[in-house]
């Protein structure tokens, strides 16, 4: 892999969506897709001749355009604001430790944005069977889909490497010697050290619409207060007839309180 134009391209392999990849939609911290089943398939066996080895000979990469696909790979800046939990990621496994980033120093949410570069994560059968995780007989099952937010490939998550290389619980072996090992840990760690996954739905704090309702309220307010504004001012200046100076100057001074008050609001809710 990948195949040369002069190799025979081999017959499809059967392939599988894992129950395991089902975790990742629109409402968890992973990327997801828009595309029905049938549709990430047929994009996946049309690219299978690009598919890369992964981690071990037995896992492929095989990369798919992005239409389509929204990425949760954030890049982190300074005073961003994480929340965690520590969960399972499916029955059976031992919890493992899981951080996303909320929000940014201003407080403004972060949210998953189209992505630029999408890899297919398959694992082979009998790379699937050394733990019973597979869910068929397919050849392969995807077991995850990683959609990035640049065109440059993301390594395996510094976690998921540690805990696959340590046979922690839900990890598959690597298969790879401690020196081969520290060398993809490197990679891992440069490229996840200033990148984190956004924040699921079921993480992210309570909406508060309170200011919402008050920023309705204040420019209903401004509103109000143009019109009458507006309407004072065509009644001062079209008079012809003011019966004292003292009342032009009171009409004037209420004119200029309302003006002020106005641009106050407006820039208050701004």
């Amino acid at each position: 892999m990948p195949f040369s134009n002069t190799q025979e391209r081999p017959t499809m392999p059967s392939i599988h969506i894992s129950k395991f990849v089902r975790r990742q939609t629109v409402q968890s911290g992973f990327s997801h897709w828009t595309l029905t089943d049938e549709e990430l398939l047929a994009r996946i066996q049309a690219n299978f001749d690009k598919a890369k080895p992964g981690y071990r000979p037995d896992v492929l990469l095989v990369p798919i355009e992005p239409d389509g696909f929204f990425s949760s790979t954030v890049l982190l800046r300074e005073g961003d604001k994480f929340v965690g939990e520590y969960v399972a990621r499916k029955a059976g496994e031992d919890p493992r430790k899981a951080t996303y980033v909320v929000s940014n120093s201003l407080g403004e949410p972060v949210e998953k944005i189209e992505a630029v570069r999408v890899d297919i994560v398959l694992y082979s059968h009998a790379a699937l069977a050394e733990n019973n995780e597979n869910d068929t007989d397919a050849d392969y099952e995807i077991i995850s889909v990683n959609a990035s937010a640049t065109d440059e490939e993301a390594p395996i998550p510094t976690g998921a490497l540690i805990a696959n290389h340590l046979q922690l619980s839900g990890g598959t072996s690597t298969k790879m010697t401690d020196t081969e090992f520290v060398e993809l840990l490197r990679k891992s760690v440069m490229y996840w050290k200033d990148k984190s996954l956004a924040c699921p739905e079921h993480l992210k704090p309570p909406k508060d619409d309170r200011i919402e309702r008050i920023n309705g309220f204040m420019q209903e307010t401004v509103a109000r207060l143009y019109d009458d504004i507006e309407k004072l001012g065509t009644t001062i200046w079209a008079s012809g007839s003011c019966t004292s100076a003292q009342n032009d100057r009171e009409r004037v001074m209420f004119l200029s309180g309302q003006i002020s008050l106005g641009l106050f609001v407006q820039g208050a809710t701004s």
